[in-house]
């Protein structure tokens, strides 16, 4: 198989052979895909019957697999196809009432207005339809960037990450803590191997497993060679053949008996406000109506009731929930662009308020490309390594001399080399040289370092141990191919943070390795030839000081049987040395912290290292200040750092007694996070947790939002974040909350220019009802034609702000606080001013207007165009042109924020908006042609008009300046200030 497997495995061949002969099954008896009894199998057949080996498929084979047994998926929730939006915006309710009012111009006798209606329900239905398929495919490549991924030999152990629906029958699939398990596999080596099968058998308790076959009638849960689709590693790691993807896996039978529903994603906050709001409208909408029937006494002639019409439109708001579903799609698809994968909708709203981050450090804040650079070996001395170089000061000496690593090394410094390579779970392909690409070498060209290139992958920290090892011509397969072999492996356990192999030599003598935190492993170094221990701490102290990771390394002999006792293993060791791994930050990061801290949002580092390696790195990005001293005993510094077990020991009520929540906390475990983010949130804070691990889900379950690391990170942690970062990259977070901020600001840009044309549509339509003919009967200052023009033209500026950049200062300003409304008092306060102003401008054009050219002189003014109602007709037409022209200004407005853009910086913003820029033109375009053409006018219900473009302009220029007025008075410009419109 190219490895050693572990002791259980080696015994496999004899127990295939006593159980073929007890009767349970005979190895040319081959299971056909239907059957399921693999458990019962020696692995030789299950090779033979899926045509693979131990070192897995081949890529060329995979095409052919795929199309013999299909993708690994279960079979999938219906498609949502175009018909299904399309009757979802058919059952919308909005569009049924404009349909209704659409069938009321009918029924009133007017089938221009009627047409119009209806073709605003048929041109709504189509936006939001196209808008929302447009969604719906976004979301489906989000979700598939999101989706799960899994681990699998390729081309001869080559390790490969791939999509679990590309896993085929005869994969060799690589299981490790926190995956979830992508196909039904029969194991064929385990080392530690604890399996949660609760979602399978509803048992509590995991499973360990083994490799050996059992029994044909064994239950599901007592298969201990199987582990099954979907179902969790909890501990340990392990590889098992594929056996069953797909429906012909246990979970798979379980989902053909359910009829599950697809479970909808739940609704923003936003999202639910709005709706709330929605229905408010509605109401009003009804109540608009009904009081201009009461004040014609409910009688119902022509005019009076498209009066009703127009009052009843004012306050709706066409297609608002589509364009806010689609500000959130798009906001999650610029946010994958930016190597941020959002999982759930609701986080994008929450991530604008967040303002604290407990971040990881290795692969986080840091490069995750951990070297080894210091060695410490107690018999020789320190060894460093540098740029391919490597010199060793010996005890006693000054001068450093240069070490050539092809030598044969000295004994001391062998066994600590040997536990580098063998106490390590990092797979080392060897790859051949470019001139030997053609050639299959022996084992004994396994040593040749001249022939074979080391590829070591797996956990970066192994993977330093695992490439010094090599360095040395001592990696794990030259080891085992000189002889060496794992008999046993105690993995790494996150709470006692040590690893140990029991390990066979060529002359059959037993060592025990262990390699973990300082300590973990010292404690443990009681045997023979026990140095000071203070001598060992002096060295780990010092690395730590320099910012590396510490691992301590222990040996003895083993003179006991195969036994897997841990306790007994890891006793009576001796320490062998110890080495310092580098692990820069990420370049980006200092400058990300600096942003964080900008935007008023604290950053915390929650790390398993030393408490002085995560000081050094943490003083490196400006996560503490340089002159940091935590044994200085300052009172306003004494509390930034502490390590996970002194964390653990305060109870809450101690937490919450101190001035700020520590900084960093070293040696930090699962539940220390847990307590961490529980302190956050009784304080008052919006967080965000990374976490990469299966214990690391809890914490991101609590936090507000969960943010798993997408290279590193396990299956588990990315089921229950929120948020995965492609890049593991914490400048990823601070892109993310920026984008957050800029969704938020954006809907409440979006909505107050919404907000603010509906208000004053709303009461001008409201406050006209004195108006009336010779008849009293209330007279309408807008047509219902021209109430489906202002929909129109208000569409472009109002999704053009939904999609506006950042501006340059959002990531200078304070979160917003977690209760805020989405209607602050700043939004209050700007919806009431530019709603009056607006308001009183649209009154004023439309009673100067009405009253120069005589006032409505006739009746039946809308039934039939009367010479005796041109006053009207111009008035209405005034208003429009002033209505249309001052929502354009709106828009400016609005996306200025508190800033003046009438200079010029921001005349030059707006003649780049090209969004904005097209619908001037075509609103100034289409005034023209409805107001002076007479045909089109008198279809509208107005009149050409003349001397009436200079009180038009006149609105539109008052308009501008007050609202500049109204700026320069609300907020004092800062210095620094820029405009809010993408410059």
């Amino acid at each position: 198989m190219g490895r050693h497997m572990s002791e259980e495995m080696s015994h496999s061949s004899d127990i295939t052979s006593k159980e073929a002969s007890d009767g349970l099954v005979l190895e040319d008896e081959r299971p056909t895909s239907d059957l399921q009894s693999w458990h019962t199998l020696p692995l030789d057949a299950v090779y033979t019957h899926l045509s693979t080996s131990p070192t897995g498929l081949s890529n060329h084979d995979l095409p052919a697999r795929l199309a013999e047994y299909g993708p690994n998926t279960l079979t999938p929730t219906p498609p949502i196809r175009w018909y299904h939006i399309l009757l979802r915006q058919l059952r919308d309710t909005m569009n049924w009432i404009f349909f209704g009012l659409g069938a009321a111009g009918f029924a009133l006798g007017d089938p221009v207005t009627g047409g119009l209606l209806c073709g605003l329900s048929v041109l709504n239905v189509y936006l939001s339809f196209s808008q929302e398929a447009a969604a719906e495919r976004t979301l489906a490549a989000l979700k598939a960037l999101s989706s799960p991924t899994c681990t699998v030999l390729r081309d001869g152990m080559i390790p490969v990450v791939v999509g679990t629906e590309e896993v085929v029958p005869g994969d060799v699939l690589v299981l490790k803590a926190g995956d979830k398990v992508a196909a039904d596999v029969r194991l064929m080596e385990v080392s530690g191997l604890l399996v949660d099968e609760a979602l399978l058998t509803g048992e509590a308790v995991s499973v360990k497993k083994k490799v050996g076959m059992v029994k044909e009638d064994e239950a599901l849960g007592d298969r201990v060679n199987m582990a099954y689709a979907s179902t969790t590693v909890v501990k340990g790691r392990g590889k098992g053949v594929v056996v069953a993807t797909g429906m012909k896996t246990e979970v798979g039978k379980i989902a053909k008996t359910l009829n599950e529903s697809t479970k909808q994603e739940e609704s923003t906050q936003i999202q639910k406000s709005l709706w709330k709001m929605y229905l408010g409208l509605l109401a009003t909408s009804i109540v608009f109506g009904l009081t201009v029937l009461a004040v014609n006494k409910f009688r119902v002639p022509y005019d009076v009731g498209l009066y009703a019409l127009t009052a009843a439109l004012s306050v709706l708001p066409a297609g608002l929930t589509t364009v806010l579903t689609v500000t959130l799609v798009l906001g999650g698809k610029e946010m994958t662009r930016q190597r941020a994968v959002v999982r759930r909708l609701k986080c994008l709203e929450t991530l604008g308020a967040v303002n604290i981050i407990f971040s990881d450090k290795t692969g986080t804040l840091t490069q995750a490309r951990m070297t080894v650079v210091r060695v410490w070996v107690p018999e020789i001395g320190v060894y460093t390594i540098s740029s391919g170089r490597i010199g060793v000061i010996k005890n006693g000496g000054t001068e450093e001399e240069e070490v050539n690593p092809h030598m044969p090394l000295e004994p001391s410094l062998e066994r600590f080399i040997q536990c580098c390579a063998l106490c390590n779970t990092t797979n080392v392909t060897e790859m051949l040289s470019p001139s030997d690409k053609n050639t299959i070498p022996d084992k004994k060209a396994l040593a040749d370092p001249t022939i074979l290139k080391p590829l070591p992958t797996g956990s970066p920290t192994e993977t330093a141990l695992a490439s010094l090892a090599s360095t040395f011509n001592s990696s794990k397969p030259t080891l085992e191919s000189m002889g060496w072999t794992i008999v046993h492996e105690h993995h790494f356990d996150s709470t006692l943070k040590r690893m140990s192999v029991l390990v066979r030599d060529p002359a059959g003598c037993l060592h025990v390795f262990t390699k973990g935190a300082a300590e973990s492993v010292l404690p443990l170094c009681t045997g023979d030839g026990r140095m000071d221990e203070n001598r060992v701490l002096d060295e780990v102290e010092g690395c730590a000081a320099r910012g590396l990771r510490v691992m301590v390394m222990g040996w003895k002999v083993w003179k006991g049987n195969d036994e897997e006792v841990r306790e007994e293993v890891e006793s009576g060791l001796q320490v062998v040395g110890c080495c310092g791994i580098y692990d820069p930050p990420r370049p980006e990061t200092k400058y990300a912290i600096q942003q964080a801290h900008q935007a008023g949002i604290s950053v915390h580092m929650l790390t398993g290292d030393h408490l002085s390696t995560a000081i050094t790195i943490a003083k490196e990005i400006a996560l503490l200040p340089p002159s940091y001293n935590p044994t200085a005993g300052n009172s306003n510094t004494t509390h930034m750092t502490t390590t996970g077990p002194l964390f653990d020991a305060l109870t809450d009520e101690e937490i919450d007694a101190l001035p700020s929540l520590p900084l960093i906390v070293a040696r930090c475990t699962p539940e220390t996070k847990v307590r961490m983010i529980r302190a956050s949130k009784r304080r008052g804070y919006i967080s965000a947790m990374t976490g990469d691990g299966i214990n690391d889900s809890p914490s991101l379950q609590i936090a507000h939002v969960g943010i798993a690391m997408g290279q590193s990170g396990s299956d588990v942690a990315k089921q229950s974040s929120d948020m995965i970062l492609t890049d593991d990259n914490f400048d990823t977070i601070i892109k993310a909350i920026a984008e957050g901020r800029r969704i938020y600001r954006n809907i409440q840009r979006f909505l107050l220019y919404y907000w603010i044309g509906l208000g004053a549509c709303a009461l001008v339509v409201m406050g006209n009802l004195w108006i009336k003919d010779p008849q009293g009967s209330p007279v309408s200052p807008i047509s219902t034609l021209e109430m489906v023009y202002l929909y129109i033209i208000m569409s472009p500026p109002a999704a053009s702000l939904s999609t506006q950049p950042a501006a340059r200062t959002l990531m200078s300003e304070p979160p917003r606080p977690a209760t805020e409304s989405l209607f602050n008092k700043d939004i209050v306060m700007d919806f009431g001013f530019y709603t009056f102003v607006m308001t009183c401008l649209l009154l004023g054009s439309f009673y100067t207007a009405l009253f120069v050219e005589g006032g409505v002189q006739s009746v039946k003014c809308d039934e039939n165009f009367d010479e005796g109602c041109r006053g009207l007709y111009r008035a209405r037409a005034t208003l429009l042109c002033v209505f249309s022209l001052v929502l354009m200004v709106q828009a400016i407005h609005v996306r200025s924020k508190g800033l003046q853009w009438m200079n010029k910086r921001g005349l030059k913003a707006t003649w780049d908006d090209r969004v904005w820029m097209s619908s001037f033109v075509v609103v100034v375009t289409t005034l023209v042609v409805v107001t002076m053409v007479e045909s089109i006018a008198r279809v509208m219900g107005m009149a050409p008009i003349s001397w009436e473009w200079g009180l038009v302009w006149a609105s539109v220029l008052f308009f501008v300046l007050a609202g500049e007025v109204y700026k320069s008075v609300k907020r004092e410009p800062r210095e620094g200030d820029v405009i809010e419109m993408g410059v």
